[in-house]
């Protein structure tokens, strides 16, 4: 039987710790224009541009390509295109066996003259695509022989970031305010992540290892951003890294560099860049979580609690999620303990949405082989403590709740329970709670079948309608 070896397995990485050297900054090109405030915003503004799928087939080489379209300088949005086509020839030439990636070693293990490759699978995506700014991720897997019967298996993965108002593509300087040591702040993080990597507590599977002196990111070195902060990647062009003949990546937590970010600033324009003028926003993935996981007694009955919280609570916000926390503990767990209830799970998850705090509960109750599961109260809560109402979502005169009624009368149509339950009825116990680019809508009609209407209105579905933002 044909055996197949995935090289990109994850191991256990071991070596020492290394300080890192970082280079000078000014071998890093300058901002293109000058900002010197931080972003102050807690919302990204959408970028309103087509983005299409091509799928391209050649000979042993797969493309899935995009597009994109909808810009009003027609030249512009020729030069991104042409960019990225340019980027996909690039990445097949590994089609080529004299072109797959030169990572150290490769060749020792995998002798040149045997392998054939056999097939490349290119796939690009948008990763971001925000206050001007676009950043494609592209995925490649290629698949190749060597000696009898033997199919391996590369991962690699290359970035492009696109200022929208030129096409040029972006300075990693770009996104910061001028002047800024942005390059301490990424070392120091990445160095953490190195660390962790080493400590088996942490990591139990690690997708790469450091085996030499980690000098700081470069000025040539890819990467691409998302909703959750910027990804640096690693491949045979960082020889510090090994990383089992596939790409890896850091992660860089926009949490992390949020006291020198000038995304918000840097590229956005008086008029826009688009065709389509609406204004679309999302709230941003800026703060950094913790899970913590705690026993307590309660009854005599063992429970294992859980909180998920973001690091950057306030002394007030603290104490809003401690009374959230009890209430719906007495809710949830408490009352409906009973003599035959041997251990249980409580969780809590927190997040902070722009200013508000959207939280949610919990609870798995144990019995013999049985487990009982109750939902918690989901809303987010405003600075002072209070509930978000849907008054204080939408604007005044938009017709809410019609608007809601028909995701509730579509769902029990398609659901076939127009007979057993009425709108009106599911209505009554509709909760909600604001999210990042979304506001989620629940309602648990019938606990004891575990019937519940679920429904997620976009903010890009009714841009005119959010007042979040304001």
């Amino acid at each position: 039987m044909k055996k197949i070896l995935l090289i990109c397995l994850l191991a256990l990485g071991a070596c020492s710790t290394q300080k890192v050297q970082p280079k000078p900054l000014d071998e890093f090109p300058l901002p293109t224009t000058t900002v010197s405030q931080v972003d102050s915003k807690d919302y990204w503004i959408n970028n309103n541009l087509t983005i299409t799928t091509e799928d391209q087939t050649d000979g042993i080489v797969l493309i899935q390509s995009l597009i994109i379209s909808g810009m009003k300088d027609k030249a512009v949005e020729a030069k991104i295109n042409q960019a990225i086509s340019d980027k996909i020839t690039e990445i097949r030439r590994v089609e080529d066996k004299a072109y797959l990636p030169k990572y150290s070693g490769f060749f020792v293990r995998y002798p040149y003259d045997l392998i054939e490759v056999t097939s490349v699978n290119i796939s690009a995506y948008s990763s971001f695509n925000s206050n001007n700014i676009l950043s494609i991720q592209f995925n490649t897997s290629v698949e190749f022989t060597y000696g009898t019967e033997r199919t391996m298996y590369s991962f690699m993965m290359d970035g492009l970031n696109f200022d929208l108002v030129s096409g040029n593509k972006l300075n990693l300087s770009d996104l910061f305010i001028n002047g800024a040591d942005f390059e301490t702040i990424i070392n120091t993080t990445m160095s953490k992540d190195i660390a962790k990597h080493l400590d088996e507590s942490e990591f139990l599977f690690s997708s790469y290892q450091l085996i030499g002196q980690f000098k700081g990111i470069s000025p040539s070195q890819e990467f691409f951003i998302t909703d959750y902060g910027l990804n640096f990647i690693l491949d045979e062009t960082t020889p510090a890294f090994y990383t089992y003949y596939c790409s890896s990546t850091i992660n860089i937590p926009f949490s992390d560099l949020k006291s020198i970010l000038a995304m918000d600033q840097r590229f956005i324009k008086d008029t826009g860049l688009t065709e389509d003028s609406t204004i679309h926003k999302q709230f941003k993935l800026i703060s950094f979580h913790t899970s913590n996981t705690y026993d307590k007694t309660t009854d005599t009955i063992p429970v294992k609690v859980s909180t998920y919280l973001p690091d950057d609570l306030s002394t007030n916000e603290l104490a809003m999620i401690d009374a959230y926390l009890e209430e719906q503990y007495t809710l949830l767990l408490v009352d409906h303990l009973n003599a035959s209830s041997q251990s249980a799970f409580f969780q809590i998850v927190v997040n902070r949405v722009g200013r508000y705090l959207s939280v949610s509960a919990y609870c798995n109750i144990y019995q013999g082989e049985a487990s009982y599961y109750y939902n918690g109260d989901t809303r987010s809560l405003k600075p002072d403590g209070s509930k978000v109402t849907l008054n204080d979502i939408f604007v005044s005169g938009f017709d809410y709740e019609g608007m809601i009624k028909r995701k509730i009368t579509e769902y029990l149509t398609s659901s076939e329970l127009s007979s057993v339950i009425t709108v009106d009825e599911v209505y009554q116990h509709l909760q909600w709670s604001i999210y990042y680019s979304s506001i989620e809508l629940s309602s648990e009609f019938d606990s004891i079948n575990g019937q519940a209407f679920y429904a997620s209105i976009s903010f890009m579905d009714y841009p005119n309608a959010i007042k979040v933002f304001d």
